[in-house]
């Protein structure tokens, strides 16, 4: 399979960086395209967001948002591209790209989420007109919708730069029954509110909003906002 060419757009706005930062962040550059054109992805991605946190390029960023996408990361694009529209150095047509790029790759997260919920009926369609009560579902959310879930947090991810961060509930990673995905915008704007994650969410009943997907078989809510998390018996805003 061809490997995608990576967009490069100039930050015309920013600030001068420091020699040493320059040779820090060109270092970064060349790690992630080895790991890219060696086909990995994910590490791709880090390096290129590892960049990022040190020259503040838009152009990492969207790099690393592109690493996550041709690694099938769907999920983890979307976030860094929502991300990239928000710097102040992208160009109009920087934002359409992107926005092109989230469009298409919130397509991909429902064809995966269909192709995974098909999977169960057709296990169970043999019990049909069997008799046996058909199986409970109220409490499961619809994939590649939007829906609500509450359970104790077991475990708060906290990465730092624009990497998503995570709150696992029931088990701690990897054996979460299921997780919700936080953006780096996401992330910082919870932390206004309630500080250190971990102290203010683990052992504790949350609720989460959002679109459902799936990675590595579990599901996963991608919160859109900061309103979108609350302790259980809170009023959610």
């Amino acid at each position: 399979m061809a490997v995608a060419l990576l967009f490069v757009h100039a930050s015309a706005h920013a600030a001068e960086p420091r020699a040493d930062d320059v040779e820090r962040a060109e270092a970064k550059a060349i790690e992630a395209k080895a790991f890219f054109k060696g086909g990995l992805y994910p590490q791709a991605a880090n390096s290129y967001m590892q960049g990022f946190a040190i020259s503040h390029n838009s152009a990492t960023l969207y790099n690393a948002a592109r690493a996550y996408e041709e690694g099938k990361l769907y999920a983890e694009a979307i976030a860094l591209f929502e991300q990239y529209l928000q710097l102040a150095d992208v160009p109009p047509d920087g934002k359409r790209d992107a926005r092109d790029r989230i469009a298409a790759d919130r397509v991909q997260l429902r064809a995966a989420s269909a192709k995974a919920a098909g999977k169960k009926p057709n296990s169970d369609a043999g019990k049909a007109g069997s008799g046996a009560a058909p199986p409970q579902t109220p409490s499961k959310p619809e994939r590649g919708g939007v829906t609500e879930r509450c359970g104790k947090v077991a475990q708060v991810m906290v990465h730092a730069g624009p990497r998503p961060s995570f709150i696992n509930f029931g088990k701690r990673f990897p054996k979460q029954e299921f997780a919700a995905l936080l953006s780096g915008v996401v992330r910082d704007q919870l932390v206004k509110t309630h500080g250190d994650l971990a102290k203010a969410f683990e052992g504790k009943a949350v609720c989460v909003k959002g679109k459902v997907d799936s990675a590595d078989g579990k599901e996963r809510v991608i919160v859109a906002g900061a309103a979108s998390v609350w302790l259980q018996g809170a009023p959610a805003k």
